[in-house]
């Protein structure tokens, strides 16, 4: 059986059961006001919750829901959320005894069901909440009852990548009827790939970007989190996207690099340091070239911080086709994009704009020298960045930068509930 009809065979089994399901709790009432949350599948590997939120739109809402909507007035009674991970979980079960307004229970993620009566309880709490949170359009949602709610609060702002021809299957069945788009482009450049219609997509801002404009730590403070030397006084991030297999599991730190001797000699020179934040697709890779490097690290997870929250520090960004560009945009700092393996990417995977340098508001390197080049340069002042075609790009893709996207998507959220 080829992959893409056992791709189908399993989505063809999922709905089957899905149905079966939906015939046998077809009594169970929906209750007005109770939401069924699923954070986005990367929490698996990352230890964040919702003390430790700022990575994931998912998250991020329910960290204002908690702790700013809590009240008697709220139209949001009761949330079940998806355990994703151990510290998601503690921090459900220590909520639980904080709120006083909003209930609040955390079930098992339906790739870890314990027992028959795990399976039993994600499905019923599933069928009888009237919203459903999902954390992306790009996969299928099988199935929901006629007065449910889907809404998704995706986990990146835009796309960079082209995945029409990768999800086209994924997608036919999708029963979303919201998206929160960061803007009215960014959701027309998604639904290419999702196949949604344009009228599902509503651009009341992105929540990653209300953190990255009020971040949670001081510059000081991330330096200590990351015990960087008080003298340190940029941060470089370089943030490459996966390459679906194109690449080894041992290869270069930066993609395309291999002087890192020399990279390390001009971050000392302005007392920068750069970090390494491997997309989640390869965070088991083995990355050389660094070893005797004390200006590169390699970012760690950890329950205490995101890579966002050192991302809205960070004085430029070095990353090539991955989506974190659209979020970095919304501080106004510059960007380079090592295009050093371009021509192999596209034929692999695909870009969703043509030509892409119209949205590329940053220095584009294609090779190593280039690279470096470019780096010394917007340490030392000389910068690549051009104000207008910055802000045209900015505005495209990002409506919103009053930090209160929160706030209109629990307004969208309860509007919806009390229809």
């Amino acid at each position: 059986m080829t992959e893409q009809k056992l791709g189908y065979f399993i989505q063809l089994m999922k709905i089957m059961f899905l149905k079966a399901l939906k015939y046998i709790l077809f009594f169970i009432p929906i209750k007005d006001g109770q939401l069924f949350v699923i954070p986005d599948s990367t929490m698996r590997d990352e230890p964040c919750g919702i003390t430790n939120y700022t990575n994931d739109n998912v998250l991020i809402f329910l960290h204002f829901l908690f702790f700013n909507k809590d009240s008697f007035k709220t139209k949001i009674k009761t949330v079940y959320v998806v355990g994703a991970n151990s510290v998601l979980h503690d921090d459900c079960l220590a909520l639980q005894e904080m709120l006083k307004n909003i209930k609040l229970q955390v079930i098992d993620d339906c790739h870890l069901f314990r027992n028959v009566f795990s399976i039993l309880k994600y499905y019923l709490y599933l069928f009888s909440s009237q919203i459903i949170i999902n954390p992306t359009p790009m996969a299928s949602f099988l199935y929901k009852r006629n007065k449910q709610i889907v809404i998704t609060l995706p986990y990146y702002s835009a796309p960079f990548k082209s995945d029409v021809i990768k999800n086209s299957y994924a997608t036919k069945s999708n029963s979303i009827d919201y998206v929160i788009a960061a803007s009215d482009f960014s959701g027309r450049m998604d639904l290419c790939a999702s196949q949604l219609s344009y009228f599902k997509y509503i651009p009341l801002g992105s929540m990653r970007h209300d953190c990255m404009l009020k971040p949670r730590y001081t510059f000081a403070e991330i330096k200590r989190l990351l015990c960087l030397p008080a003298d340190c006084k940029k941060i470089i991030a370089y943030a490459p996207t996966h390459r679906d297999g194109l690449l080894p599991h041992v290869h270069s730190a930066l993609i395309g690099c291999s002087d890192f001797i020399r990279l390390n000699t001009v971050l000392k020179e302005y007392d920068a340091f750069l970090i390494i934040k491997m997309h989640q697709g390869m965070l088991n890779d083995t990355l050389k070239g660094i070893d005797g490097c004390s200006n590169l690290l390699v970012y760690t997870p950890s329950k205490y911080y995101t890579f966002y929250d050192i991302l809205s520090h960070a004085d430029l960004l070095i990353t090539d086709y991955s989506s974190i560009y659209f979020d970095f945009l919304v501080t106004g700092k510059p960007v380079i994009f090592n295009f050093c393996d371009r021509i192999e990417y596209e034929e692999s995977r695909g870009l969703s704009y043509n030509p892409v340098e119209l949205f590329c508001a940053g220095k584009i390197v294609n090779t190593e020298e280039e690279l470096y080049a470019a780096v010394e340069d917007e340490l030392s002042g000389k910068t690549y960045k051009n104000d207008k075609h910055y802000n045209d790009v900015k505005n495209l893709f990002i409506k919103y930068t009053d930090g209160k996207t929160c706030e209109r998507v629990y307004d969208f959220i309860c509007k919806k509930i009390a229809k």
